[in-house]
């Protein structure tokens, strides 16, 4: 396959990302995809919840080592949230693959990347500070022959530590995705994204080792296969996949699709047309600046329920998880509290006094209490927070103060449970709500709360929290 990078519009992250991700293409069992932040984030803003989202559903980070990089709190809070996702856990030192443009100072190094081996895109006859380096590309944006020699390297290893077992087992989700089958222009893509909705807990259909017929009998094996799911990914390369005996595959797979998503509101398409296409059996077919939109509507209709995609097949496999989870109603926990329980208490620093409160009334009702830690650097709020939430029963959000924002990202930040080392779910994940009354808080009640909270009781009428006002919560009441 041709290296990628000729010009000045690859930075240094940008080249790595994209010769590591073509490198990881031929790799199938399992699947490696290489995500990477690209949204801005202004200094002040929170944390982007699109970043943590990222970060959670990644089994490996890749750290690009520099002063910017330690230097910056975005990057510290990247490095403490995929930290605080593994730990505790014997793998942690595992999942880190380091990089290092020039040479860093090891006594500068985080202490989760102490030890590790670094791939080092330079060269030096003295790997020390002051001594000469050369590095692997130039300024103009074009790596030289050994920066390609690095990333196969990375490649490997990224693949062997992926098949040692680093990669987490993800459990099912029960769910069904009908994955359009492809010509063999997309062949690899294909498999790619089959491997990585396995590893996610989801069904394919059809079969990925069965076929389509190539006779009369090919609609009714797409219509049987599709209706066991409720949406439908389809990645269109150059072929249309030309039958003998029925319709072009790719086409007819998208009117299938668009037939059942007329007939059943739920169902839609994701579609893959990515603007740069690499033809891996003919790399003179090879399509540099296609027009996402116009490839769709060559091979069929368009919905206005249709996303269509045309970045490469890393971000493309980061979107439709992003919709895939999205769109999955999350089941409401309805398990009330008993005797002896203990809970996690988030709060922001605003509302302790609120929290401290909330805590000595579930203490009189025999329920108790472990308080976030708010106090020290972010990563170590994550560490202690993620030991914490492993043994609780439920998490309790005390929302007083603080805006509805810091109430959204905390609950959607505890979705993944396993995340914390947990073998099931919390018992309930409720929001206890207290004074000053707020609009924002008018806008739901406990029979429709809002996402990733279970139960939502709101006390904003009362200066304090009572024990009585919090029996909804639970399910054993001491007698008076």
């Amino acid at each position: 396959m041709v290296p990628v990078g000729s010009g000045a519009e690859y930075g240094f992250i940008s080249l790595l990302r994209v010769n590591l991700s073509q490198k990881l293409i031929p790799f199938v069992s399992p699947t490696v995809t290489v995500w990477r932040d690209k949204e801005d984030i202004d200094e002040g803003e929170q944390f982007a919840p699109k970043i943590r989202e990222g970060i959670n559903n990644s089994q490996l980070m890749v750290v690009v080592l520099t002063e910017a990089w330690l230097a910056s709190s975005y990057c510290q809070d990247e490095l403490a949230t995929f930290t605080a996702r593994w730990t505790p856990g014997p793998t942690l030192k595992d999942r880190f693959i380091v990089v290092l443009p020039t040479w860093l100072d090891p006594s500068l190094w985080p202490a989760a990347l102490r030890g590790q081996t670094a791939y080092r895109f330079y060269t030096s006859e003295n790997d020390r500070d002051g001594a000469p380096e050369t590095p692997m590309y130039r300024s103009d944006g074009k790596p030289t022959p050994p920066f390609y020699d690095v990333v196969t390297k990375m490649a490997d290893f990224t693949h062997k530590r992926a098949a040692s077992g680093a990669v987490a087992t993800v459990q099912a989700t029960q769910r069904t995705v009908y994955v359009a089958q492809t010509p063999s222009d997309m062949e690899n893509q294909y498999r790619k994204v089959v491997a990585e909705l396995a590893t996610e807990g989801y069904n394919v259909v059809p079969d990925p080792d069965g076929r389509i017929p190539d006779s009369k009998s090919a609609s009714d094996y797409v219509r049987a296969a599709m209706a066991q799911a409720d949406v439908s990914i389809h990645l269109l390369g150059e072929s249309a996949g030309v039958r003998d005996r029925s319709d072009p595959i790719v086409a007819l797979q998208l009117e299938l699709a668009a037939q059942r998503a007329e007939a059943a509101q739920a169902f839609c398409r994701i579609i893959f047309a990515p603007k740069v296409f690499v033809d891996d059996e003919d790399p003179d077919n090879t399509k540099a600046d296609r027009d996402p939109i116009a490839v769709r509507e060559r091979f069929g209709r368009a919905l206005p329920t249709d996303t269509v995609i045309g970045d490469g097949i890393s971000d493309f496999l980061v979107e439709a998880k992003r919709i895939l989870k999205a769109s999955t109603p999350r089941p409401r926990v309805e398990k009330p509290l008993k005797k002896g329980a203990k809970v996690f208490v988030d709060f922001h620093p605003s509302d302790g006094q609120y929290a401290a409160a909330v805590a000595k009334a579930l203490r009189e009702r025999g329920v108790s209490s472990r308080f976030a830690a708010v106090d020290d650097d972010n990563m170590q709020n994550k560490l202690t927070n993620a030991g914490l939430l492993k043994d609780a029963d439920a998490v309790i959000y005390c929302w007083a103060n603080a805006t509805d924002a810091w109430l959204y990202a905390e609950a959607a930040d505890f979705d993944d449970w396993r995340k914390f080392g947990r073998t099931e779910a919390f018992r309930t994940r409720a929001a206890i709500v207290g004074p000053p009354d707020r609009i924002s808080k008018k806008l739901y009640s406990n029979d429709d709360p809002p996402e990733s909270i279970d139960k939502f009781v709101d006390l904003s009428a009362y200066p304090q929290p009572t024990p009585d006002k919090l029996d909804p919560l639970i399910d054993e009441i001491p007698p008076e």
